[in-house]
């Protein structure tokens, strides 16, 4: 004798609701899709901001090194001149050695300003002074013989 395995009272999934669960299915992938979009894009679109943000500080400040003198023993004078912004002076490196004190730090625009700058080391005939700022640096040679 042969048996039916037939279940009684069970259909097939119709037509209809099988289209409505792969609609579904692609609905929640396109909207992970475009959260996961929007969040990358987002990001990167900050992050470019930032750069041009940069860039356009840098690019509005200058500082130029007119000239240097020595004033007596370590200390030294330089003489800089800004362009139509104010630059901010972060550091003054004068024959590759950080000077600790240096004033002013904030030049006002089109203003030429002299910098006093006291070095911890002995200064040679040659100076080379690198001058760290806002908007980049700006490095110049100077020979200053003693007073």
């Amino acid at each position: 004798m042969r048996r039916s395995f037939k279940r009684k009272g069970l259909r097939g999934v119709s037509p209809i609701v099988s289209t409505l669960l792969v609609a579904g299915i692609v609905i929640a992938a396109g909207s992970i899709l475009y959260t996961w979009w929007y969040l990358y894009t987002s990001k990167w679109t900050a992050d470019l901001s930032s750069m041009v943000t940069e860039e356009s500080v840098a690019s509005s400040q200058h500082l130029v090194i007119l000239c240097a003198n020595r004033t007596g023993g370590d200390s030294l004078r330089i003489l800089v001149a800004t362009g139509l912004t104010q630059v901010r002076i972060e550091s003054i490196y004068v024959n590759d050695t950080l000077m600790q004190s240096f004033s002013p730090s904030i030049i006002p625009p089109l203003k030429a300003v002299e910098l006093q700058v006291t070095s911890s080391k002995p200064l040679g005939n040659v100076s080379v002074i690198r001058i760290v700022y806002e908007g980049g640096v700006v490095v110049g040679n100077f020979s200053t013989p003693r007073p």
